[in-house]
């Protein structure tokens, strides 16, 4: 018959069974044919939990992420946009969702301030998936890129990390990194020498 529910009864039956790893991989393959035909972050999240040593663990994850992606784009709400990164902290997806996250944002703070300026070229507003940044400071590469770093609570203690972002000329995030170390750590300022390096400067 060739389904997850053939074989899982196969296993069940016979788990002393010479054929019991094949049948365990033809369970896994089936199972997930039947996630792909569904094709929903639902199917896919079952398959995983299911079966989370099958080999098409990793295919399904892939899958799950483009449809994330997918539907956090379709949306464009700073709510699928968080659902978004939480899951995926990383990877070319990832950074493509975090502009688009702070578009959005920098959009929203344009309307609800009530500013106009037709010196404007482009309006970003960061923020690190829900957590609270405070202070500040800007400095540009030799390149004309920005380096924006803040200090922020990324965990649930009362200690604060330093958040710093790489941004292109456009206002694209390219990277960002929290520091710090498991104590108080507080940004006072972010220089850049004539190379590139950058210099946060600050105390723990």
């Amino acid at each position: 018959m060739n389904t997850a529910v053939s074989y899982t009864s196969y296993i069940t039956s016979f788990p002393g069974s010479e054929f019991l790893q094949s049948a365990i991989k033809l369970r896994n393959a089936a199972a997930f044919a039947d996630a792909k035909k569904v094709n929903t972050l639902e199917a896919y999240e079952s398959f995983i939990n299911t079966y989370p040593d099958a080999l098409e663990v990793a295919d399904a994850k892939t899958l799950q992420q483009e449809l994330l992606y997918a539907q956090a784009k379709r949306i464009k709400s700073i709510e699928a946009f968080n659902d978004f990164i939480k899951h995926y902290p990383e990877g070319r997806y990832y950074v493509d969702i975090f502009n688009l996250k702070a578009s959005e944002l920098g959009t929203r703070f344009i309307r609800d301030n009530n500013f106009d300026n037709p010196a404007l070229s482009w309006v970003k507003s960061f923020d690190n998936n829900g957590y609270i940044e405070t202070g500040g400071a800007v400095a540009i590469t030799p390149q004309g890129e920005y380096i924006v770093a803040c200090n922020t609570r990324e965990s649930d203690t009362s200690y604060a990390d330093v958040w710093i972002l790489k941004l292109d000329a456009t206002g694209k995030m390219l990277w960002n990194k929290v520091i710090g170390q498991p104590f108080e750590d507080s940004l006072s300022a972010v220089l850049i020498d004539s190379v590139g390096d950058i210099y946060a400067i600050g105390y723990t």
